[in-house]
């Protein structure tokens, strides 16, 4: 775990045609202090302290690290879904136990699935705080 940072990842299943269009990652999450205290539960992470858990206002936080862990054993590239990287132009097929990690914000998109198969990974965020 990064430390100081919260958690927050679930999982994805892409079938024939399904794509993701060009975009940076940069979204605000709020929750409430009772869900953060939750999330970081879940995750196995040291619990906040009880000061934020009581808090009552949603909590708002900024993505700052990218993960996605690939699932699919038997990949190739005639079955689409590569992530891109818009900055740099280089395509990463989605291949059993890689590990994509980058820093939000990231111009990226994911190219259509071909055909029918299932591209499943496991993706999400560290976040932080958003100060005001």
């Amino acid at each position: 775990m990064y430390p100081g940072m919260l958690p927050n990842f679930t999982v994805a299943k892409y079938c024939n045609s399904d794509h993701i269009a060009p975009h940076d990652d940069s979204v605000l999450e709020s929750y409430t202090g009772e869900e953060v205290g939750e999330m970081y539960e879940q995750y196995g992470g040291i619990a906040p302290a009880s000061h934020l858990r009581k808090r009552k206002k949603q909590i708002v936080f900024d993505r700052k690290i990218a993960m996605i862990l690939y699932l699919n054993k038997g990949w190739d590239e005639s079955k689409g879904g590569q992530l891109v990287d818009l900055e740099t132009d280089d395509q990463i097929l989605p291949m059993h136990n890689t590990l994509v990690l980058f820093r939000v914000p990231r111009m990226h998109c994911v190219l259509p699935v071909i055909g029918n198969h299932e591209r499943l990974s496991i993706f999400g965020w560290w976040l932080t705080e958003k100060r005001a």
